[in-house]
Order: structure tokens, then C-alpha cells, then sequence
């Protein structure tokens, strides 16, 4: 990073991006749900599957 308004052109350009493909975003957050599910030993996930 060569300053500070480098790294918040780059941040802008990744929210820019990330805005674009919204389903990428909630596909993770589904996913984190499912694996906290399983570590807590639930079986609430089925109707993920």
C-alpha cells in the first residue's frame, strides 16, 4: 500500500465488487450457520441440505 487513499480506493473497488453478487455474501452466511450448527450438534440444518 503506497497511502491511505490507495487502500481506501481498494476497499471501495472489493464493497463495489461484493455488491455485484449478492448471493456470494448470503451463500457464506448460510454456510457459517450450518457448520455452527453442527458443532453444537444439532440437527436443525436437515432442511439446509
Amino acid at each position: 500500500m503506497e497511502s491511505a487513499k490507495d487502500l481506501a480506493g481498494r476497499v471501495a473497488a472489493a464493497a463495489a465488487e461484493g455488491r455485484e453478487k449478492p448471493g456470494v455474501v448470503e451463500k457464506g452466511r448460510q454456510s457459517l450457520h450450518c457448520e455452527a450448527c453442527i458443532d453444537v450438534g444439532s440437527s436443525l440444518i436437515e432442511h439446509f441440505l
